[in-house]
Order: C-alpha cells, then sequence, then structure tokens
C-alpha cells in the first residue's frame, strides 16, 4: 500500500497483480510490461510543466530505458489523462478530475509582443464556447472565419493559456517538428502522373486528434475550508514528485503549487502530524517539509552502484534553484545541459549536448563507460534524437589531448579535427 498512489480527494483505485503482470497493463514491443512503471513516474509529475520537447526528450527517458512515445499515446486513450498548456511552448500532464489542482493563473495573458491577431483567438474561444464534445480542426477551420495559418496560431494560443487541449499527444509532437505552425502537405508536381515518394506516405491532415475546451470552473466561489483542502491535495501531489519541500525547490512550479500560495497549509498539515519538518538535508536555507514516506526512505540503505542522469531543467534537478552552496557546481538550467550521477555523487557535467564535458572521478576511473551511457539515450531516443555528439573540451582541455580521450574512445567516438565525435550506430 505504501507504493499506491493514495489520494485522500476522490477515488482510490485498488491494482491488482494476479500473476505478477498488473491489470490492465500496456504491453509494449516484444511482450514487455511498461504501462505500470509510465503511469507511475508520469503521475508523480502531474502539475509540473516544462517546456513542450523536454518530455519525450529528456524527462520520460531519464526515468523509462527505454522509452516509447506510443506508451504515452496508449495511456491518452485508455484513461483521462490530458495534457494542459502553461505558457508558451510549456505543457503539463493530469487527469481531468484533478485540473482544479493546477489553475494556469499567471500564464493565461501572454507578453503583447508574443500575442497572436486577437480576431483569430476570439473567434475561437467563442466556437469553443459553444461546442460539444472534440473536434477535428477540419471543422474548425470551416466552422471559423480565418486562414489555416491564422487559426492554427490561435488553437496553440489558446492551448498556451490553458484553455483548450488535444485528445492526441502527437499533436504537440507535430507542433514541436513544425514549430508549432500548420504543417502543409507536400505539393505534387509535375505531369500529373502517379509518382511514388516519401511524402505520398505521411499524413497530410494539418492536425492529429481533436480539440476540446478545458473546463477548470474557475468562476466557482469556495469557501476557506475547501480552498485549504484543494491546497492540501496540492502539497500532496509535491510530496509525491519530492519527498521533500522546501521554498527554492518549489520556485519552478505553477504559482499555485509555490512556496508562498502553501506555507500556511503545510504548517497546519504538520500540525496534523500527516507530515514532518527539520533539518535533513545541508546547505539549503530555511524550512524543510518531509513526508512520512520520505521519512521511510531516508531511515533505509539508499540503493548502491547506481548510476542515473538527469536534464538541468529536469524536476529534479537543483540547477539554477537560487541556493547558495550550489552556485559554481551546477550549470545552468537551461535544455542542453545534463548530468550524471553515481550513487548520490555528481560524476560528469555535460554542457551544450556534450560538446563540453566536466569529469569528477579520474581518468582511469572504472565506471566511465557507464557515465557515458547518457550519449548513448541522446543518440537513440525515439523522438528528436541527436544527430552527432561533438565533445570540444574536456574538464577545459581540448578533447584529443585529454587523459579522458583513450575512455570515450573506448566507448565509441573518434577523433574528427580538433574534436571527439560519437555518432549513433544503426
Amino acid at each position: 500500500l505504501e507504493r499506491l498512489p493514495i489520494r485522500l480527494r476522490g477515488e482510490i483505485v485498488v491494482v491488482l497483480e494476479p500473476g505478477g503482470l498488473k491489470a490492465g497493463s500496456i504491453l509494449g514491443p516484444y511482450g514487455r510490461r511498461v504501462s505500470g512503471d509510465l503511469e507511475e513516474r508520469l503521475e508523480r509529475l502531474f502539475g509540473y510543466t516544462s517546456r513542450a520537447a523536454l518530455w519525450e526528450t529528456d524527462i520520460l527517458p531519464a526515468r523509462i530505458e527505454p522509452y516509447y512515445t506510443e506508451w504515452l499515446d496508449t495511456a491518452m486513450r485508455r484513461s483521462d489523462l490530458l495534457w494542459f498548456g502553461s505558457g508558451k511552448e510549456r505543457v503539463g500532464f493530469a487527469f481531468e478530475g484533478d485540473l482544479e489542482l493546477f489553475p494556469t493563473d499567471g500564464y493565461d495573458e501572454p507578453p503583447e509582443e508574443e500575442s497572436v491577431e486577437s480576431e483569430s483567438v476570439s473567434a475561437l474561444e467563442r466556437f469553443f464556447a459553444g461546442a460539444v464534445g472534440k473536434t477535428g480542426f477540419d471543422v474548425i477551420l470551416g466552422s471559423v472565419k480565418g486562414t489555416a495559418d491564422s487559426l492554427a496560431d490561435g488553437l496553440w494560443e489558446l492551448a498556451w493559456r490553458g484553455r483548450i487541449t488535444n485528445d492526441d499527444y502527437e499533436a504537440v509532437r507535430r507542433g514541436i517538428m513544425n514549430r508549432f505552425r500548420v504543417d502543409k502537405p507536400v505539393e505534387q508536381r509535375g505531369s500529373g502522373r502517379r509518382r511514388a515518394g516519401f511524402g505520398r506516405w505521411k499524413n497530410t491532415r494539418p492536425f492529429a486528434g481533436n480539440w476540446y475546451a478545458l473546463d477548470r470552473e474557475v468562476h466557482i466561489d469556495r469557501d476557506a475550508l475547501e480552498e485549504q483542502e484543494i491546497d492540501r491535495d496540492r502539497i500532496r501531489q509535491l510530496f509525491m514528485r519530492y519527498g521533500i519541500i522546501f521554498r527554492e525547490l518549489t520556485a519552478n512550479e505553477l504559482p499555485a503549487l509555490q512556496w508562498g500560495r502553501l506555507f500556511r497549509t503545510l504548517r497546519l498539515m504538520e500540525l496534523s502530524g500527516e507530515i514532518f519538518t527539520g533539518y535533513f538535508f545541508r546547505d539549503i536555507p530555511g524550512l524543510q517539509f518531509c513526508s512520512h514516506a520520505a521519512m521511510r526512505a531516508l531511515n533505509r540503505p539508499f540503493p548502491e552502484d547506481s548510476v542515473y542522469w538527469m536534464n538541468a531543467c529536469d524536476p529534479a534537478s537543483l540547477c539554477g534553484i537560487g541556493i547558495e552552496a550550489f552556485k559554481g557546481s551546477l550549470p545552468p538550467r537551461i535544455p542542453s545541459n545534463h548530468l550524471v550521477f553515481h550513487d548520490h555523487s555528481l560524476v560528469l557535467i555535460s554542457r551544450r549536448n556534450g560538446s563540453e564535458l566536466t569529469f569528477t572521478v579520474p581518468p582511469g576511473h572504472g565506471r566511465l563507460h557507464d557515465y557515458l551511457g547518457l550519449f548513448k539515450t541522446l543518440l537513440s531516443r525515439r523522438f528528436q534524437p541527436l544527430k552527432v555528439v561533438e565533445t570540444e573540451t574536456i574538464n577545459g582541455e581540448p578533447a584529443p589531448d585529454s587523459p579522458y580521450r583513450q575512455a570515450l574512445t573506448d566507448f565509441g567516438f573518434v577523433k574528427e579535427y580538433k574534436s571527439l565525435v560519437l555518432r549513433k550506430r544503426y
């Protein structure tokens, strides 16, 4: 029961495991059971918003190896899981019934220079206010005045404001690939004869899936007790994500999940005995709150000899969160930076997708090959894999002259001009 994501509001779902196979699980390629892993990891991240591309390039692949995009599609089809926008090209995930926990206040109105033409946005708002159910782009195009480009911009604008969503995450993938513009089909030129080509296999629909309005019930008047109970659920979600909460850790969350909004409720939950407060980790100023599950984990030995990596923008990353003790030791919080850990120790920092490497272990360390496994994932991931990793410097020295060169060449890097280069092997 300790491993089940218990919700104190809403229904509690009991998961049975007959014969070792979780009921309702999704079988991935070659019969591997993966749905339970994806669902468990994704539920911990509910309400966290990140750049749309990072979810399937870095956040989910760091937690599930290998990760297939089809698993997320299947999870959305077989449950109430949905994605919602929270600022330009930023998305998060939640169940439809939990949207009230994650309001997009503060992201509702975009900066003036990023606003699309208001006429299309207003027309789409009126359309979705009267629409019942889900609607494909072709129907919207035939019902709302405007060009395909202006309506596409308007749809994404409303999505970033958290007003609408699409029932297929493939719409977001296509948007990422096309910079969130209409994906125009390739025109057939020539004499009109049938010609073979890759373009004939491409789906010519400008958007996958169907669009629909999100019902956030933003105008409901709640009393103080109801608001406090909702804040308690937000805090429980944060504890499911982090285990321990402190001010700086919540700075990258939605406004409703940040320290200033939740501090009073945290104190009340402490007084009721639901959580603890104390000094659990050094170098973190101020109060730290800990859940019972996290306290039990802290009192157990941590798994030994584990190697794992994360993107600098991952919710688990402490990059750029404003703690004085970490300044200078962690890279900036940007998507092209990555961290590799061995147990609790930071062993490798990769900047600019491997262009600059910083090792904290000696060149002859026996696990260097495992630490470099990050780049295998970056090159082989299913969505937007890197074409090449080109390392120019290692610990501030030119890569070809570095004492770490042998470890990289043993891994598969080759010397090219002034760098060491790793390419995907098909």
